[in-house]
């Protein structure tokens, strides 16, 4: 699904090609071309939606330029074809840059082993969402995950296996997540999941969720290693958090409650952060 920028860049991009065609034919009978300016959208289209948006800015935005020739071949000239290929060029490569530009950047912002995202970049996207929250008025939470007895899986099946529940795990969550929340591994066996617009009780209902879901699928085919199971802290937004830092803190509260056995919930000054009961 494209979301909204996508939606506004695609509709420019067509209208500057729609435009540009326009003023070639208007200033065809001058002998002077604008042709070349044909590039102009051809990049944004590749910068937007790599290879394949570009190559298809530069198949309409030549099929305009050869209408506005007659629709003759042979009236095409050497320098025309030569600017044709150049459409597809610049397509092509500039949205190779592009792609490799962009899977670079979901490198650095992923952890390699799960695929989800790595703590710096939760960080920033939780500020993001801290501040979408405080502008729209928006209620906010973030959970914190904690795989139970992860060392047992390491030392007595080897790092191997517990690299695959961790995968299990992160699989998990995004599956049984929604489109819009942010999905980490802050470190170790540690995660964390932003839910925007979820108050306490839709975060309680979506910690219970995943806590059941893990206990499930878990081990996946791997029936040997016996069962997984996670701990949950839900830490809540307000206002007088102003901070990644400190609401990441209620949550691990809130975790480190719920590791234990105490299913109270703890205050620091005006926020609640709630740990989630068995």
């Amino acid at each position: 699904m494209w979301n909204a920028v996508q939606k506004l860049m695609a509709s420019i991009i067509v209208i500057m090609v729609f435009a540009l065609a326009s003023l070639d034919r208007l200033v065809a009978p001058l002998d002077v071309s604008v042709s070349a300016l044909f590039l102009v959208p051809i990049i944004f289209a590749s910068l937007a939606f790599f290879v394949e948006g570009g190559m298809l800015a530069a198949t309409v935005s030549s099929g305009l330029f050869f209408y506005g020739r007659g629709g003759e071949i042979h009236r095409l000239k050497v320098d025309d074809v030569l600017l044709l290929a150049c459409f597809f060029l610049v397509a092509y490569f500039v949205g190779r840059m592009r792609r490799a530009l962009h899977v670079t950047e979901r490198l650095a912002a992923c952890d390699p082993l799960t695929g989800v995202y790595n703590r710096r970049h939760f960080t920033t996207r939780l500020l993001e969402e801290m501040e979408r929250a405080r502008r729209l008025k928006n209620p906010l939470a973030v959970l914190m995950i904690d795989v139970n007895n992860f060392k047992h899986f390491n030392d007595q099946f080897g790092h191997a296996r517990g690299d695959f529940v961790l995968e299990q795990v992160a699989r998990i969550l995004r599956l049984h997540s929604r489109r819009t929340d942010v999905i980490a591994r802050i470190g170790g066996d540690e995660f964390a999941v932003v839910l925007a617009d979820a108050d306490p009780p839709g975060a309680h209902i979506v910690a219970k969720r995943l806590r059941k879901q893990v206990a499930l699928e878990g081990t996946g085919s791997l029936a040997f290693l016996g069962s997984v199971t996670i701990s949950i802290g839900v830490g809540e937004w307000n206002r007088s958090i102003r901070s990644p830092e400190e609401l990441m803190e209620l949550a691990d509260q809130a975790l480190y409650s719920d590791k234990s056995g105490n299913h109270q919930s703890t205050q620091s000054g005006c926020a609640e952060a709630l740990a989630l009961a068995s």
